[in-house]
Order: C-alpha cells, then sequence, then structure tokens
C-alpha cells in the first residue's frame, strides 16, 4: 500500500493538466543465453518497409522495459506489445484474460489462484510456464526494486507454483485489489538479468527489434504468438516531443495513432482534419476541494452539501480546462462498472445552497482559505471557488504553499479547503482505501464510516468484476459522495488521434494501456 501512495503523490502533479495531456535478476547476474530459434535470430535489423508500419507518435522516450525496475507510463505504454500481463483492462474497465485463463480468489481474499494459458511460447522459443510468473513477481518484489512488480504487487507475501500451468498468489490481508494490479504486471522469462531492461523478451505479439534511444523503438510481429495474428507486420513508436509535431505527423500520414497531450489549437487542427479522427473519453485521474469536517462550521454536513452546490463544474471545465475535462462526480469515472449512475449529483444551485447554510445556523465569522500548491489549473480553479464561496457569505482567500508543504499541512489537518488531485486512479479497491482509511493523506477531511469499512472488507474477498463486488463498491463511493466532505469538481479526458486508414484503436482511460492490443488493429491504404 505505501507503494500505491507513493505512485498517487507522484501523479498529483500530472493529473493536475487538462487530459489533452502521465532486466534485473536478485543477485545481479547477466541473462544466460538462451536458444534462438531462426526467426528470431534473423531479427536483428530493420527488414520492415517504412509503408508497411504502424507508427506511433509518443512524447517521450522510455528509459527501459524491465517491470521490476520501471514503473512510469511511458515504459509501461510500449512494454505491453512486447511483454503481456495475467490479465489486461478493457476501456469499460472489464478484466479480460491474457496469460492466464482464469482464477479465483478464496481466504476473503488472501489467496488468488490463476490458471495459465498453455502452448504460450517466449520470443526466444522458450516456454510460458508458471515459473516465469513465480520469478517475476518474487525478484520484482526485491528490497531494491522500484518497478511496477513492487508497485502494483507489495501485498504479495507468497507465491506458489503447483504446477506448471498453476499460480497462486497469498496475502497477509484481504485484497481486494489484487486482481486489478496484475493488468499492470507484464510477466518475463524465469532468469532474466540486468540486460533485460534493454532487451525486453516476451510472449507478446510484437517481438523486440531495436530501440534507438531518445528517437524510436521498432518491433515487428511475432509469428509464433499464441492469439490473433498481428494485422500490421511492424510498430514503430516514434518520439516527437512538441505537440505540433506530432498533429503535423497525423495530419501528413507520417504518424497513424497518438493517445498523449494535445495543445489546444492542434487538438483543433486534427478534429477538423477529415483523415484524423479525434476521440475523447473519461480518464481515471480526478481533481477534487478536500473539506476539514473537523473544523466548524464544516463539521456541519448541511455546509458542506452547500459548498458542494457552489462549485460551477461546468464552468470551470470550460473556463479552467478549456473544455478538455469532464464535470465531476465521484473518484471513480463513469466508465467504470464500479460507478453508480445513480450517485448522488450537487449541481450547482446557488439558491439550495443558502437554504443549506441557513438550515444549519452557520456563522462564517473569519476568513477561511483555500489551500492549493503552485499549479496554475488549481491556481485557476480556486479563484473561481473563492467568488463562488462568497455568495453565502464565506469569505475565503487562496493560499497557495510550496507542494511540501502543501502536503505537510493535508497530513496535520492544517486546512479549511484544500484542492488536489489523484491519478492513475483505476484499481477501484485501493482507491475507495485511500478515500476511506483513517490514516491516508487522501481522507484527511474527516470521513470515518464502520459500515463502509466492513463492505470494503466483504468486497475483498470478491472478484472484483462480480456483481456482488460491483454493489459493494458502489455503495462505499456513494457514501463518500454523501458525506460531502470531498467535492468532486473535474474528471480528466484522455485524447486519442488516429489516421481514418487505421481500424480497431482507440483511446484507453488509463494511460499505460494505451496499446495493449495493438495486434488487432488493422491498416488499410
Amino acid at each position: 500500500m505505501q507503494a500505491f501512495v507513493a505512485l498517487l503523490v507522484i501523479a498529483l502533479l500530472a493529473a493536475c493538466a487538462p487530459a489533452v495531456e502521465d532486466g534485473a535478476t536478485g543477485d545481479g547476474a547477466p541473462s544466460a543465453p538462451a536458444a534462438r530459434p531462426a526467426a528470431a535470430a534473423a531479427r536483428t535489423a530493420d527488414t520492415t518497409p517504412a509503408a508497411d508500419r504502424l507508427v506511433v507518435a509518443l512524447e517521450v522516450d522510455v528509459p527501459g522495459f524491465d517491470p521490476r525496475r520501471q514503473h512510469n507510463v511511458r515504459s509501461s505504454e510500449l512494454v505491453g506489445v512486447i511483454l503481456e500481463p495475467l490479465v489486461t483492462l478493457e476501456r469499460d474497465f472489464s478484466l479480460r484474460p491474457r496469460l492466464a485463463t482464469g482464477w479465483e480468489v478464496a481466504d476473503e481474499g488472501r489467496r488468488l489462484t490463476l490458471r495459465l494459458r498453455e502452448g504460450v511460447t517466449f520470443h526466444d522459443g522458450r516456454p510460458f510456464t508458471a515459473e516465469d510468473v513465480r520469478f517475476t513477481i518474487e525478484t520484482g518484489l526485491a528490497s531494491d526494486e522500484t518497478g511496477a512488480v513492487r508497485l502494483h504487487l507489495s501485498e504479495v507475501t507468497r507465491v506458489e507454483t503447483p504446477d506448471a500451468a498453476t499460480v497462486v498468489l497469498h496475502a497477509e490481508n484481504p485484497t481486494g485489489g489484487l486482481l486489478v494490479a496484475l493488468a499492470s504486471v507484464p510477466i518475463i522469462p524465469a532468469g532474466s538479468g540486468r540486460d533485460f531492461d534493454a532487451r525486453p523478451i516476451g510472449t507478446g505479439p510484437f517481438a523486440f527489434v531495436r530501440h534507438d534511444v531518445g528517437s524510436s523503438l521498432l518491433v515487428e510481429r511475432f509469428d509464433g504468438y499464441w492469439g490473433p495474428t498481428a494485422g500490421v507486420p511492424a510498430v514503430e513508436f516514434r518520439v516527437l516531443e512538441r505537440s505540433t509535431d506530432r498533429a503535423t505527423a497525423l495530419a501528413r500520414g507520417n504518424a497513424h495513432v497518438s493517445q498523449s497531450s494535445w495543445d489546444t489549437d492542434e487538438e483543433r487542427r486534427l478534429e477538423n482534419d477529415r483523415n484524423v479522427n479525434v476521440e475523447r473519453l473519461a480518464g481515471t485521474a480526478h481533481q477534487y476541494l478536500a473539506i476539514n469536517a473537523g473544523r466548524p462550521p464544516f463539521d456541519d454536513p448541511d455546509v458542506r452539501r452547500a459548498l458542494n452546490h457552489l462549485i460551477p463544474r461546468e464552468r470551470i471545465v470550460a473556463d479552467v480546462y478549456r473544455g478538455r475535462a469532464l464535470a465531476g462526480v465521484s473518484m471513480l469515472a463513469p466508465s467504470m462498472p464500479w460507478f453508480d449512475p445513480d450517485t448522488p449529483v450537487f449541481a450547482y444551485d446557488v439558491a439550495r445552497a443558502r437554504e443549506l447554510v441557513a438550515a444549519s445556523g452557520a456563522d462564517f465569522d473569519r476568513t477561511y482559505t483555500v489551500l492549493t500548491n503552485d499549479n496554475p489549473f488549481r491556481n485557476a480553479t480556486a479563484e473561481t471557488l473563492v467568488g463562488a464561496f462568497a455568495q453565502v457569505g464565506m469569505r475565503a482567500q487562496l493560499e497557495v504553499a510550496a507542494f511540501s508543504t502543501f502536503l505537510q499541512r493535508i497530513r496535520d489537518g492544517d486546512f479549511d479547503v484544500h484542492l488536489l488531485g489523484m491519478g492513475g486512479a483505476h484499481n477501484v479497491a485501493r482507491l475507495l482505501d485511500q478515500y476511506t482509511q483513517e490514516t491516508s493523506m487522501f481522507n484527511r477531511a474527516g470521513f470515518s464510516d464502520p459500515e463502509v469499512a466492513a463492505m470494503l472488507s466483504a468486497a475483498a474477498a470478491l472478484d472484483p468484476s462480480s456483481p456482488e463486488a460491483i454493489a459493494l463498491y458502489r455503495a462505499v463511493a456513494n457514501r463518500v459522495v454523501a458525506f460531502s466532505a470531498h467535492a468532486f469538481i473535474i474528471y480528466d479526458v484522455a485524447v486519442g488521434a488516429s489516421r481514418s486508414e487505421v481500424e480497431g484503436w482507440g483511446p484507453h482511460p488509463v494511460p499505460a494501456l494505451a496499446y495493449q492490443d495493438l495486434h488487432l488493429v488493422q491498416l488499410g491504404r
């Protein structure tokens, strides 16, 4: 859990931006050379004509490909076509088998048994077995590693491999988020050493060819792939740091797809190009206002609800985020199955806010602080809120603190209201944990509910995609929203652009998973 919180803290900086926008063994020994089939041995040069490649435009290059050492979004994007996880998350957040064909949650969420896909081989011809899963997790959880494995699977205490096609993961405490977390952990071959970070070998639909640092990554179709044969013979990930360069590449047909940050003018330019399709969907990052329920008059729920009704979410979307965000409802994105369409909505309603304040008898007898950090989007939002709160007689002023000071004041409860964002928030169990645990930095607003704790414990013993778990998670989220100490302001927006000749691709609400299904893409003429 500490690792998960660390990721969220890091992601706070990225989450504030509009969504047009985030091999080593335990002993450090090098990988042992493995026998390579002729097809793999020949894959040492660029053999695919440029006209037959699918070109993906990236903002930045990646530092490496080993999930035990890397955890940034860009590495996850690229490694997803070479390596594969046990399960994947679809764009609607449903779980889909990948290297695992089925799973079972037992022991009240402390044990997860996975049945592995048989007949799968790595790009160098080695068979995929349970030993590869065990090796990936155990070496990735080593104390000196800081990659995706340790970040997402820190709850795992033991890995069992009863046979070559079965893996059993054990955790000390119920962990409903473990199954979803596996979607972010690709599997590497047992015995991989520190050279894996530069030359990855996986089971995915494309095999590594060449990485020109700072420039591009080339992968070619793996003909021994267990699943559908890739629709294109090769994919080139090309680094184009500037938004205008990515847009120009798409407009000219020099690139085919890109999920990235776009300058407003470039995004509009692409929308007006008949040869380019632009698609938006709600992302997983969100911004919220935390109201300190331990301080009068905010200890009165009617006052907190009044502030919720005073937030002009649509205006903030239009004026602050220039239309590149969606009005917030809860900590769960509307595209998630755990989002309840009947979640209480605090519409902008000044008259209702005044009624609630009057019913509470609150006396705003001092100047209150809207605390934020040095971030232009949050600061502009805070300035809007200062004016909005004045409509019920609440005098407020904006206070901007250095980020480290800002976080410390949140931990100490030294605030009236503060603005914060959460990114990388797609694991429902862990996300709701953050808003309900009294020790969490994201719950310094005072939420506490024993019934919610019981519901989360019950959900942890279930498959998170089951109807029973979905109902429990919806109930928990609704309790947090109704408590009104968190006013959810906006969701980010994931924006993807693709050429009209591209079929079978769209943006993913989790940026790290944007290209996990590139083998399903068809490239027309």
